[in-house]
């Protein structure tokens, strides 16, 4: 049985810093382990789960941390701790009025690359085409007509599992569907398995839950990964010439500035 809720760290009034509280409720741990399928998991999750937010009935953000760091954060007894940041945003609250996804927290994607191995449920495997279109616009239509700034999921088997409901309404893991006719070249250092990314599935669009600064890191190492032969020669190139030229800059920056100082 899990450990009732008694914070781990204690909060003082002076130091601004917020307990942590191990996750107990039974109904909300559930909630998520049914949601998305996570009884694989190594660890309970009521082990391995905690908030920052103590007595909240619903806490805003859920953090995962490993077994060693509980040990030591359970050693604490007298809260002299002060932890300013402990594990990893594992899931975040979501809103939903008309209670269509059962889950009250969505898969966060700080945390997806280690709890994708265990989803068993909510998850959608996209070719690379529309892999990569996911990245570029940020959003996919799943039904109706494809629009000059919206295209349309293509790849027949994500659209019947989205229509049989295989992977239903809210968060989902999207990655890239395994296939003979790729050749990834490991240039970019991420295997197939890392280019995995969190969207919200709503009724007539999927919808990238990831920033815009990682989503356009990994459509670079896509790039980098899948690119024909000719064109990654290309691009090799055209990196040197940008070398060469912020070379050259730099350079004669420095003369520039020696020339000024010894005016």
């Amino acid at each position: 049985a899990p450990p009732k809720e008694r914070p781990l760290t204690k909060s003082k009034k002076s130091s601004g810093v917020d307990p942590i509280v191990p996750v107990t409720d039974l109904d909300l741990l559930h909630s998520i382990g049914d949601f998305y399928g996570l009884s694989a998991l190594p660890y309970p999750l009521h082990q391995c789960l905690i908030s920052r937010t103590p007595g909240a009935p619903v806490p805003k953000k859920l953090y995962y941390i490993s077994s060693s760091a509980k040990e030591l954060l359970d050693a604490d007894r007298r809260g002299s701790l002060r932890v300013f940041s402990v594990g990893v945003k594992a899931f975040e609250r979501q809103s939903m009025k008309d209670g269509s996804v059962p889950c009250k927290f969505r898969l966060a994607q700080d945390s997806v690359r280690f709890l994708a191995p265990y989803v068993s449920k909510q998850r959608l495997a996209l070719r690379l085409s529309d892999f990569r279109a996911l990245l570029k616009h940020r959003c996919l239509l799943t039904t109706g007509n494809e629009s000059s700034s919206v295209p349309l999921l293509s790849d027949p088997a994500a659209v019947e599992d989205l229509r049989s409901g295989r992977c239903g309404p809210g968060t989902c893991v999207i990655s890239i569907r395994k296939d003979d006719t790729l050749e990834p070249i490991v240039e970019s250092g991420l295997s197939l398995e890392e280019f995995t990314v969190t969207a919200w599935q709503g009724a007539k669009s999927l919808n990238l839950l990831v920033g815009e600064v990682e989503s356009s890191k990994l459509l670079d190492a896509l790039a980098d990964q899948f690119a024909p032969a000719e064109t990654k020669e290309n691009k090799g190139e055209s990196r040197k010439m940008r070398n060469r030229l912020v070379m050259w800059m730099i350079d004669e920056s420095v003369v520039i500035f020696h020339c000024d100082a010894f005016r």
